[in-house]
Formats: C-alpha cells, sequence, structure tokens
C-alpha cells in the first residue's frame, strides 16, 4: 500500500491542523430513532415508521426537554460546560417536524451555553432533502447536513432494506449542493454482496462531483442483532464482500489525497479546515449530552445510556445511572483511529508517569515499525496502518490493562 505522506511527513504536518486535547466544552447529541423503514444493517436503535409520521414523533419532543432538564438539575457538570456542537441523529431525523424542531431549538438554547461558533448537524435521508426543507433548515440555525446516501444501485439498497426513491437519489445532492448550506457531506458503503470496485467508484465521483465539505464511507459490516445478520446466518442472504472492502479501504487514501481530501478518521475525510467536530468530539473522549432512547452520554467522568425502548424512554427519560469510564483505555480506543496528527501530550496531561511510559515506548515502538510518524509529541499513523489498526490499538490497551493489573496486586 503507496503511503501518500511518506515523501515528507514534516511538511504535511505543518498543513494540517493537529488534534489536540480542548477543556470545558461539550455537545449535544439528540437521536430520533424513526425512519421510513429500518435498514436491516442498521444496529442503532431505530423504528420504521412508514412514510407518513406518526404523532409519537411529535411528542418525543417533550420527553427530550424532560429528560434534559432533569439531567441539568441532577448533574452540575452539564450547567458548567459552553456547548459548541448540536448533533441530531437516527433513525432519520431529517423528517421531524419543522414547527417541533424549531421549539426544541429555542429550548436548548435557552437552556445550554452555546457557543458563538455553533456547529449545528443533522443527518438527512435523500426523500426529505427537498428545496423547502433544506431553506427551513438553514434558517434553524444547521451549519452542517450529512446524507446518508449509501449507494446509487437500488439494487444494493432493496438487498439491505433501505428506502429508495429514485427521483430524490437523483435530484437530493444537486439540491443540497446548491443550497448555501457550509458544511455538506455524505455517507456511502462498499462491499455489499457482488458488487464491483467500479460500481462504488462510480457512486463516490458522483458525489465528489458536487465537492461535498465531508465524506464518510464504511464497508458493510454484520453487526450482532441486526435483521441482516440473522439472515446471513440462517442461509438467507450473503456476507459482505470482504476482499472488495480490504481492497478500497487500501486505496482510498490516496485517490481521497489527489482529489484534495484529508483522511482524518479511518472512514472519514474533508476538505481542509471541514472536519466534523462533534465526531472528533467522540474520538478524543470529550463530553457530550445525550437525550433521545438508545442515546449515550459522558461527562467527562461518567458515563450513562439511556433505554433503547421507546415505551420506557417516555415513561422515565433520565433514569439511567452514570457509571464510571475507564478514561485511559477508553481514549486510546477511540483517539488512535483518528489519523490526522495529534498532539498526545496534551492528552497526558493528568496520567501517572508509568502510564505516559508505557504509551511513548509503545508509540516509538510503531515509528520504529514504521507504521506511524512520532516526533517532538507529536504522533500520526501512516496509511497502510489502516488494514491491521485494530489489532495496533490492541498492543497499548492491553500493555495499559497489564500496568493496571500489576498496580493492583
Amino acid at each position: 500500500m503507496q503511503d501518500m505522506y511518506s515523501s515528507n511527513s514534516q511538511v504535511f504536518l505543518e498543513q494540517t491542523k493537529i488534534i489536540q486535547k480542548r477543556n470545558g466544552y461539550s455537545g449535544v447529541y439528540v437521536h430520533f430513532p424513526f425512519c421510513i423503514q429500518k435498514c436491516s444493517y442498521c444496529d442503532f436503535y431505530s423504528i420504521g415508521s412508514g412514510i407518513k409520521p406518526s404523532l409519537v414523533e411529535k411528542n418525543i419532543f417533550q420527553t427530550y426537554k424532560l429528560e434534559l432538564q432533569t439531567r441539568l438539575a441532577e448533574n452540575q457538570l452539564w450547567q458548567s460546560y459552553t456547548y459548541d456542537t448540536i448533533f441530531f441523529g437516527g433513525g432519520t431525523p431529517s423528517r421531524m417536524d419543522l414547527s417541533c424542531l424549531e421549539d426544541f431549538i429555542y429550548f436548548l438554547k435557552a437552556n445550554l451555553k452555546l457557543s458563538h461558533d455553533l456547529e449545528m448537524s443533522l443527518e438527512a435521508n435523500p426523500e426529505d432533502v427537498t428545496e423547502d426543507n433544506v431553506k427551513a433548515w438553514q434558517k434553524l440555525g444547521f451549519t452542517r447536513i450529512n446524507m446518508g446516501y449509501q449507494s446509487r444501485n437500488p439494487k444494493y439498497l432493496q438487498y439491505v432494506g433501505r428506502y429508495y426513491d429514485p427521483d430524490q437519489y437523483k435530484n437530493a445532492p444537486k439540491i443540497l449542493a446548491s443550497s448555501g448550506i457550509s458544511e455538506t457531506g455524505y455517507d456511502l458503503i462498499y462491499g455489499f454482496p457482488g458488487q464491483k470496485e467500479e460500481e462504488f467508484y462510480s457512486d463516490l465521483d458522483f458525489l465528489l462531483s458536487f465537492r461535498p465539505t465531508h465524506i464518510s464511507m464504511y464497508s458493510l459490516t454484520l453487526e450482532k442483532g441486526t435483521e441482516y445478520s440473522r439472515q446471513v446466518r440462517e442461509g438467507k442472504k450473503i456476507q459482505p464482500e470482504e476482499d472488495l472492502q480490504i481492497k478500497i479501504l487500501e486505496s482510498l487514501p490516496t485517490i481521497m489525497n489527489s482529489k484534495a481530501y484529508e483522511w482524518y478518521e479511518v472512514s472519514n475525510y474533508c476538505l481542509p479546515g471541514h472536519r466534523s467536530r462533534h465526531n472528533l468530539r467522540y474520538w478524543m473522549m470529550e463530553p457530550y449530552l445525550g437525550l433521545g432512547p438508545g442515546a449515550h452520554g459522558y461527562d467527562g467522568y461518567s458515563r450513562y445510556g439511556n433505554a433503547r425502548n421507546l415505551e420506557a424512554y417516555t415513561k422515565d427519560p433520565a433514569i439511567t445511572k452514570q457509571e464510571a469510564a475507564d478514561y485511559t483505555t477508553e481514549l486510546f480506543l477511540s483517539l488512535f483511529r483518528i489519523f490526522a496528527p495529534i498532539q498526545i501530550e496534551s492528552f497526558l496531561l493528568n496520567q501517572a508517569e508509568q502510564v505516559k511510559s508505557i504509551i511513548d515506548q509503545k508509540l516509538k515502538s510503531w515509528s520504529n515499525r514504521k507504521l506511524a510518524y512520532y516526533e517532538n509529541g507529536i504522533f500520526q499513523w501512516k496509511s497502510h496502518a489502516v488494514l491491521y489498526l485494530d489489532s495496533y490499538i490492541l498492543e497499548l490497551t492491553r500493555a495499559l490493562e497489564e500496568n493496571s493489573t500489576l498496580q493492583k496486586s
């Protein structure tokens, strides 16, 4: 695998914003579980509700408000943060009732200290991306619209039970590109059974022709408990094309770099200066307040997860208890998914000297093995490390766990 940054690492580091730890900021994630129909590969909590939205989809906004008020009252940390990202995910939040959405955004503004540089993101499906909707979203203050496009080929979409409107799949990217929304992005999936490499790249070229600021590309996976996983297990459908997935995963960094897109996380690319700040929050272990059924939250010290059941969530939306997070292990499980340069020292300020030493030794080992750059406290993976990234991260987490066990004995 060609390493696109091997010629001069320092030049690349100077041209790219370095990832550093921040303090005092949080984000909000709002989970809207409703969609037209649940895709068979999806392991998020979601409910297929048909094309016409139901009354329940409006009522959930009152439950969001109750949960927010309860969490603010019970945990002072949530009141101390400045919120610089809000992300509406799902499900399909682009089908949210606009009047309910407007009222809830005002509620957030009234109850949280929002940054003047607020990134507000909405996940959208092609069927909802109309000129009227996009204008309304822009008026409400959304700065970022990310479309779950996945594929242009209805054969593959239907294979995984995804709703397909041919006119909207054709028109939605044009509408989004001409909307004036400052940040636009797409999700694509590769590795559908029977998919050819050229089919995926045709989809990619089509979307890149609209020059989006961001694009995420994921391999189709068998997630435990999903309908697709069950269908494969019962022999009704076949597994994703693993060989194709490996080939595409290897090729994408060089291809996207040639088109001036920065590779900043395993599956995520952007034009310079257009990273998803909210998604970076997860990978950097920054706090985020999660609202909605199936949503998770992290206050900087402990985590919680809401019930993955609408009835249970509606009955008592904030009943889940906070559980202490293993900050060190969790941080490095997520931080090293980032392929942009990282200022490692900024994440180690409160770590024990033994932990700092273990991490430093492991990063030097990766550098010596030509897997990464590690100079002057700045770390960055090389492109070819992506194929076995999980095993490399496991090396570090095992070393940290062994140290923790020795400290306790």
